[in-house]
């Protein structure tokens, strides 16, 4: 089983490391190891073949605010 760091699920979706964090509720195959919070490979991969995350509301402000 290879586990991926938040980092490395990030650059698999494509996203940040600060985006993929208000993600992190909805990735699967989560690790503790400890404190350390893992993602197994499978359960990731698998996760981007059935679509990947839904798009989050942006938390900027409109301009002129």
């Amino acid at each position: 089983m290879n586990l991926l760091t938040l980092s490395d699920v990030a650059r698999r979706l494509g996203v940040s490391e600060k985006t993929a964090r208000q993600f992190k509720s909805e990735l699967p195959g989560v690790v503790l190891i400890g404190r350390r919070v893992k993602y197994t490979e499978d359960a990731i991969t698998e996760f981007i073949r059935r679509g990947g995350c839904r798009p989050v509301e942006s938390q900027s402000r409109p301009a002129g605010v």
